[in-house]
């Protein structure tokens, strides 16, 4: 299962005294500490057990959004439900659903051309559909305040079309940025004579930095919004401002 080239047997007296590697090294300086054969195996396989954890943990929260799903359409006309709005509740927890599912992406053992932009759009989309969720209940709340209509109920329609006129602005951004980004998975050797340290990593051209900026900018705009909706929302007595608030300092 080892590569022979880096096992290079020193005789001495017709006896095999040590074992260096690679076989190079005999016109080279010694290399010190002298690989372990473990070290000497490129293993790209998943398994590992923070990998392990990872996914379980990963698998379990992904699940734990489906039930809730579940769980508010099966209570669908519950007055605690209904006051919280279907909708916003459920576009919340998809978005959960989609981070959850962005972390196998992040994987050392999974790293692909396709899953370095795969992790991307998950997060991108994932982040504005659960964000967009309470910026949109926020903003409801503020323009509620304008016109001193504290008690009032935000429709589904209002959450539902503002969520999907920012998915659609981050589609956009996430379409240029495959577009233009050349991203491909390629092997990282840190160290030639170790191959257990050898990783794939993600790399990409300029583009990438320039676009991704922009997505950044833009979620972090979006933030800001959200932090001032939520402050201002302090100041009503609409029943979930402090809830909404609280979600959206998070």
């Amino acid at each position: 299962a080892y590569d022979e080239e880096f096992i290079d047997t020193v005789y001495k007296n017709d006896r095999i005294c040590r074992v260096v590697g690679p076989a190079e090294t005999q016109k080279w300086d010694i290399i010190y500490p002298m690989p372990t054969w473990k070290e000497r195996v490129f293993n790209n396989t998943f398994g590992s057990t923070a990998e392990i954890a990872i996914t379980i943990l990963a698998i379990f929260f992904a699940l734990l959004s489906v039930l809730c799903i579940v769980w508010i359409i099966i209570n669908w006309s519950d007055p605690v439900i209904e006051s919280a709005s279907q909708s916003f509740l459920i576009v919340l927890v998809i978005g959960s659903f989609f981070v959850y599912a962005s972390v196998f992406t992040f994987m050392p053992s999974l790293v692909t051309s396709f899953t370095c932009h795969l992790k991307v759009w998950l997060l991108g989309i994932g982040f504005i559909v659960m964000f967009g969720a309470l910026f949109s209940k926020a903003y409801g709340v503020y323009n509620l305040i304008k016109i001193d209509q504290s008690y009032a109920r935000i429709p589904d329609t209002y959450i539902l079309v503002i969520v999907l006129f920012l998915l659609a602005f981050e589609f956009v951004l996430l379409a240029i940025f495959s577009g233009v980004s050349r991203i491909e998975s390629v092997l990282n050797k840190h160290d030639r004579f170790r191959r257990s340290t050898w990783t794939y990593v993600c790399t990409s051209n300029r583009q990438y930095w320039i676009v991704l900026g922009l997505l950044i900018a833009y979620n972090v705009i979006l933030g800001l919004l959200g932090a001032y909706f939520a402050i201002v929302m302090r100041r009503t007595k609409h029943v979930e401002s402090k809830v909404v608030g609280f979600a959206m300092y998070n």
